[in-house]
């Protein structure tokens, strides 16, 4: 299997293999807010038809995407990342500093309050996510795209990896959020480190496999808990109007006193990482006039947040009126949701989800497939030059969690001014300039494998 094909296999068994299974097996213990259409043969049939399709065409040297003449953009990509390296320290302060004043203005908790982020009409918030985007892009790249063996020397590029992973930290916004944060600051101060459980050599023995396992899910455990305790503090210092600090204190002295929410979290993990696999069981019973909520398609809702933003940005020159229902996640939650709504909330459908929303069957497997066969594609061009190594199991979990946004809800990308938007269009850059550097000769290539090494040093 390429690592385009291994990364969607894990995509299906995180997403709707894991769920499905623990739902089955704890279904009485599952506490959710959606509600829960019964597994059938046809949700069955989706599942297994999209991924098998999807191993068809990836397999197959049939061409099902257009082929592109990306030169001149290439061209200008390059010249952009060249200009943002070379101002890359000053980019890192810069994001510090606004970090320090987000995380002071209680800001980290703007998704789970009433007001959007029109409402709020702040400059910083603002400015920080947009830059949050690019950071975690950069780093993205340094932690797994780049070739250049990483050191532990104390150099000017890994001081900018320091304080980039530091403003991410401190301007997170939930847990997911600040997992990535935290790996990122990980791999800042230990790259060496992060490289060795994150990639694994393909002739490496077994032993040392095992060993280097053992680190990574110690990693991963330590990561993901205190991600989980600054995401929870995060979300009842919303509701409880209590600065981030305190609920942490709080919720760590809670979880030191009640040992039964430890016992708990597992059942509420299966829930979390179900949305998407209750979304697959609702879009796949739900008819037509229930998915499209009075319109005529659901893509008549992110157009409308689309027309809104665009709005906003011009002055309200036009006065157009922030729409109700604004996003295929705002629709997903709205109908989804079993108990009281709250104003801003949205749940993602998830891949096949998202086009049961806008495709009837079977067009919904073979635009799932299509999609899916693209982002295989992206993803073996990024990772093409690493030739003597691979994603250990434990990177390829890292890469999803980095790669989340495309595959929660695609359709929502016709917002356009959108953070998701940005996230997918510097990930193409990358794309883009990978591919054009990777079909000159070799020795363009090698440059291409050096340059990033010596641009940071």
């Amino acid at each position: 299997m390429s690592l385009g094909q291994k990364l969607i296999t894990v995509y299906f068994i995180v997403t709707y293999g894991l769920p499905m299974a623990g739902n089955l097996l704890f279904r009485e213990h599952i506490f959710t807010i959606y509600k829960i259409f019964p597994l059938t043969f046809y949700s069955i049939a989706l599942i297994g038809g999209t991924y098998l399709l999807f191993l068809v065409l990836s397999t197959s040297k049939l061409r099902v995407l257009p082929k592109l003449n990306i030169d001149a953009l290439s061209r200008i990509l390059g010249q952009i990342g060249a200009t943002y390296l070379r101002a890359r320290l000053f980019v890192a302060l810069i994001a510090l500093s606004l970090a320090i004043g987000y995380f002071s203005a209680g800001l980290n908790t703007y998704r789970y309050g009433e007001q959007s982020i029109s409402e709020i009409n702040s400059s910083l918030l603002l400015l920080a996510n947009i830059l949050n985007i690019i950071i975690m892009m950069d780093l993205f790249y340094c932690m797994f795209v780049r070739a250049a063996e990483p050191s532990n020397a104390f150099t000017r590029r890994k001081a900018e990896n320091v304080v980039l992973s530091l403003s991410l930290v401190l301007s997170a916004n939930g847990t997911a959020n600040m997992l990535q944060a935290l790996l990122a600051s990980i791999y800042s101060l230990f790259p060496r480190l992060f490289r060795r459980v994150t990639f694994v050599a393909k002739d490496e023995r077994k032993l040392k496999k095992l060993i280097w396992s053992v680190v990574s899910v110690i990693t991963i455990f330590f990561s993901f808990s205190v991600a989980w305790i600054c995401g929870e503090a995060i979300k009842n210092s919303a509701s409880g109007n209590i600065s981030v600090l305190t609920a942490g204190g709080n919720m760590i002295e809670e979880i030191s006193t009640n040992y039964e929410l430890i016992k708990n979290y597992f059942y509420y993990l299966i829930a979390s990482l179900s949305s998407y696999y209750y979304s697959l069981l609702f879009t796949a019973e739900s008819p037509s006039d229930v998915l499209n909520y009075g319109s005529s398609s659901p893509l008549v809702f992110p157009l409308k947040t689309l027309l809104f933003r665009l709005d906003y940005l011009l002055g309200g020159f036009l006065d157009v009126r922030k729409p109700e229902m604004g996003s295929l996640s705002r629709l997903n939650y709205v109908l989804l949701t079993a108990e009281s709504l709250r104003p801003r909330e949205g749940s993602s459908p998830g891949l096949i989800g998202s086009f049961n929303y806008i495709f009837v069957f079977p067009l919904n497997i073979i635009f799932c497939a299509v999609y899916l066969l693209w982002l295989s594609n992206i993803i073996d061009v990024l990772f093409r030059q690493h030739k003597r190594e691979t994603l250990s199991g434990f990177g390829i979990l890292l890469l999803l969690l980095f790669l989340q946004i495309a595959f929660q809800s695609p359709f929502d990308f016709l917002e356009v001014f959108d953070d998701s938007v940005v996230y997918m269009a510097l990930l193409l850059g990358i794309y883009v300039a990978r591919k054009r550097l990777q079909g000159r000769n070799p020795y363009s290539v090698q440059r291409l494998r050096q340059s990033p090494a010596q641009l940071y040093s």
